[in-house]
């Protein structure tokens, strides 16, 4: 299947209304989309690395950041694995809501090869 590319504005808005969903529905798993790792972000950072996947060009600023460059929305302590973890729909319903609600960061700039 063809993966879609997404504008950075794109890859935003389908992410936050993604997650905004699963914040009022309390679902436990994200829905499948035509993106990696059904995840917008991670499509539009593949896409923006040539198809290298190491989160350079991920467009929300995730807590804890700094420890680590790569895989942020996927680290042990985070919002992402929390949610997923979580057996309470209440408790998923919140986590969905500030993941969706994450501010965005400024990209580093490309550097032409």
């Amino acid at each position: 299947m063809k993966k879609l590319k997404y504008t950075k504005r794109e890859a935003i808005r389908l992410h936050r209304k993604m997650w905004q969903k699963l914040a009022e529905n309390g679902a436990r798993y994200k829905p499948k989309v035509d993106a990696l790792c059904s995840c917008y972000a991670c499509q539009y950072d593949f896409d923006k690395h040539k198809h290298e996947y190491a989160c350079t060009y991920c467009p929300f600023e995730w807590p804890q950041a700094e420890k680590t460059k790569t895989y942020q929305c996927l680290r042990s302590d985070g919002l992402f694995d929390q949610w997923y973890t979580t057996e309470s729909p209440e408790r998923r319903k919140a986590l969905a809501l500030q993941i969706a609600n994450l501010p965005e960061r400024k990209l580093p700039r490309r550097t032409k090869r």
